[in-house]
């Protein structure tokens, strides 16, 4: 099966007129770093061809021409020109992304080298996660996560919080493969008072914290994980680059409407922390995580708005319905 792959995308490979590349640098269980590269090709037809084209192990050193070596035999073996390559992306390992020495420099002195011209993209997923990251507040994560743990981890405890809840569903159902963040703090925290009682009454050492601060962290956690499923938009193979970064840019354009409801003491869009009936001047703190996570996402894609200039002459040539469907506004934000 792996051979008939690529056999098929050496065969259409012939035919790219452009070509741009996505490397992720991985350690296994074993230790030894993987390379992966994915190669999104376009023919004459305006057919797009996304395949997986490499996967290397490098049991030696990950420096930057390592990695280099491994990108050149694979465009090798594919008959791939450099100077069709339009793009590379990748994570933000220093190997990857170092300006003299790293892949992405080598490859575009290279590209540069056979008259191309290829833009470096530092991947949007990863970015968005670095981003989310900023906003703190992990104690609150953690704590969630551990009480979760303390039910779901003995098949007994699992048991008598079913009993315990009566005739309604658990939708807390985790597993092994967890849900969502955003949605296993939701389901939290409209569970925190079950949860409570069931740990108090089964006189276990984890127990849900009691004070209004933990308790406004938690509401207002669950309001900008309800607000936002950017992290979802963001995944799938059809989305395009022009689409992916406007979902970035309405995210942004949330946060700062936020900030400002936040400021002026307008909990219209945060209906958790009006439940726990938040104290006021608790919302400036808030307020300023979200400008902060603004402030980030800023910093973290201006790569992508130096082309933004390329992005929009892209979309300026779509048909009117396509150009409509890739524009990605405020999700009903007021």
């Amino acid at each position: 099966m792996s051979r008939d792959i690529r056999d098929q995308l050496t065969v259409k490979s012939k035919d790219f007129v452009a070509f741009s590349l996505a490397c992720d640098e991985n350690t296994d269980i074993s230790d030894p770093v993987q390379l992966l590269v994915f190669v999104r090709g376009i023919n004459a037809d305006m057919e797009i061809t996304q395949e997986l084209a490499g996967l290397e192990t490098l049991r030696g050193t990950t420096r930057g021409e390592d990695l280099f070596a491994v990108v050149s035999r694979v465009l090798e073996k594919y008959h791939l020109s450099w100077d069709k390559m339009v793009g590379i992306t990748t994570d933000a390992a220093p190997a990857m992304i170092e300006k003299k020495a790293g892949l992405t420099a080598l490859v575009s002195q290279k590209v540069s080298e056979c008259g191309g011209k290829a833009a470096q993209y530092h991947c949007i997923l990863h970015q968005e996660q670095l981003c989310a990251k900023t906003i703190g507040l992990a104690d609150v994560v953690r704590d969630v996560v551990k009480i979760i743990n303390c039910i779901r981890s003995k098949a007994l405890s699992h048991r008598q919080f079913r009993a315990f809840w009566m005739k309604l569903i658990l939708f807390l159902t985790i597993r092994r493969r967890w849900l969502s963040r955003g949605n296993v703090l939701k389901r939290f925290f409209e569970l925190r008072q079950l949860m409570a009682e069931f740990l108090s009454s089964t006189s276990r050492d984890t127990l849900i914290a009691s004070d209004k601060r933990w308790i406004f962290d938690i509401a207002f956690m669950v309001d900008i994980t309800d607000l936002n499923n950017l992290n979802v938009k963001l995944q799938g193979k059809v989305p395009i680059i022009t689409e992916l970064f406007d979902h970035i840019k309405a995210f942004q354009m949330k946060l700062q409407l936020l900030c400002r409801h936040l400021s002026a003491g307008n909990l219209a869009h945060f209906p958790s922390l009006r439940e726990v009936n938040v104290e006021v001047n608790r919302l400036p703190e808030y307020g300023e995580l979200l400008s902060n996570l603004n402030k980030e996402f800023d910093l973290c894609f201006v790569d992508f708005k130096k082309t933004a200039a390329d992005m929009e002459f892209f979309i300026s040539a779509l048909p009117r319905e396509s150009r409509l469907s890739s524009r990605t506004f405020a999700d009903g934000v007021d």
